[in-house]
């Protein structure tokens, strides 16, 4: 099936936003998430090209959140907490004695290794 307008978001780019509210420097945020601040940059604008609105305005090295930025974190931080408590029943239901090698040609399916797509990450 093809999306001409693709609107997925990884994980990752909410990461990068929430990094970037918190700390309003690109390098410090790219730092706390151990990735490189170019990565950061297209995680930012990636997510700024699906939303259609701007989510950061740069003066100088500071960026400084747009009306739209500031309305958008609580509920991308909502997001990610669910996401967190997911992955965490999920890793605490398999004991790591019984973990299976998955098939080959299966799809592994713990933690955080479903179909989040690994080109946007």
């Amino acid at each position: 099936m093809a999306y001409p307008n693709n609107r997925r978001v990884s994980f990752l780019s909410l990461r990068a936003y929430v990094a970037l509210m918190r700390h309003r420097d690109a390098v410090r945020a790219a730092q706390a998430l151990r990735i490189h601040p170019q990565r950061l940059y297209y995680h930012i604008r990636r997510l700024e090209a699906v939303l259609g609105k701007p989510l950061f305005r740069t003066c100088g090295p500071d960026w400084v959140p747009t009306s739209t930025g500031v309305t958008a974190l609580p509920k991308v931080v909502a997001m990610l907490a669910i996401w967190e408590q997911i992955e965490a029943g999920i890793c605490a239901r398999q004991p790591a004695a019984t973990a299976r090698q998955p098939e080959p040609g299966a799809i592994a399916r713990h933690g955080a290794a479903f179909w989040v797509r690994q080109a946007t990450m």
